[in-house]
């Protein structure tokens, strides 16, 4: 897929946390569990990544140059609203934790070998109302900060 003689691919998108392409039973976050205050991702990690970041480094050693693009599908459920990581947006109050998340996100990868190239706050545009609050969509709300 990633050479001349196949479709020559040049990105790939990996998940932050889980996909819709796995069971909504199955889902998971790299921070399921809450951390204390003071340290809201102290149980952050990547563990659930291992043979993405085997195929990662795999797909590297074929196209160095190919770019790694980001994206989460959700942020953790303790985060958001619902409590899930289904539906619901984002609690106020909650923008740099996410902003952090993120951020222990790329580092985690760069630690593995691999950089991002490219991160996407959300899956989709049209789904980027789970990171805003309802009121947001009033031309006279003023944005967070």
């Amino acid at each position: 897929l990633f050479t001349s003689e196949g479709a020559n691919l040049n990105i790939v998108r990996i998940p932050i946390g889980a996909s819709d392409f796995i069971s909504e039973d199955d889902f998971f976050s790299c921070a399921d569990k809450k951390g204390p205050d003071g340290n809201l991702l102290k149980y952050f990690n990547i563990d659930h990544d291992a043979e993405v970041i085997e195929v990662a480094k795999e797909i590297k050693a074929v196209k160095p140059n190919v770019k790694i693009l980001a994206t989460p599908w959700s942020a953790p459920a303790w985060m958001k609203d619902s409590g899930s990581l289904c539906g619901g947006s984002l609690k106020d109050g909650y923008e740099d934790v996410f902003a952090q998340y993120l951020s222990n996100f790329v580092s985690a990868y760069e630690y593995e070998g691999l950089g991002i190239d490219y991160l996407t706050l959300q899956k989709r545009a049209p789904e980027f109302h789970y990171l805003l609050s309802k009121h947001e969509n009033d031309p006279d709300h003023k944005p967070r900060k």
